[in-house]
């Protein structure tokens, strides 16, 4: 019978410690479609060989590959800001603790240290800079 307990017990705490927290939807691969803005408004786009992915984790961790070589990796946290691109606030994107592996200048399209997403579906990312002269970026959802 204390066997029997034991094990109900052991099992209750278990169950208990399931994480039924959702997911956020940044939670993935993003595959990087170009970036624009800037002082002159260009757009500065992949090149036919570059493949540049984000890949968020859902235990707050990042990283930047360039055709599959890490090139930046860190920490990250969602935090609500006030925002340029709308009223209210936004979700802003704060990372720390960032290694700079092999950092290559047009894998820099991200902010290093801070982003505002401004749109997020299950398909698409897009972010910025948070700053009227600064640069905008969108992705593609890869899985």
């Amino acid at each position: 019978m204390k066997k029997a307990l034991y094990l109900f017990l052991t099992l209750a705490m278990l169950a208990g410690c399931k994480n039924d927290e959702p997911r956020h939807l940044i939670v993935g691969d993003w595959l990087w479609g170009g970036s624009s803005g800037g002082l002159t408004g260009g757009r500065i786009e992949p090149k036919a060989n570059e493949r540049t992915v984000i890949s968020f984790t859902g235990k707050g961790t990042f990283s930047i590959s360039n055709n599959d070589t890490l090139q930046i990796s860190g920490a990250y946290r969602l935090s609500p800001v006030k925002s340029i691109y709308k009223t209210g606030e936004a979700t802003g994107i704060f990372t720390d603790n960032v290694v700079n592996h092999r950092l290559q200048s047009r894998s820099s399209f991200f902010a290093i240290k801070f982003s505002v997403i401004t749109s997020l579906t299950d398909s698409e990312l897009n972010v910025g800079d948070n700053a009227y002269d600064g640069y905008g970026s969108s992705f593609k959802r890869l899985k």
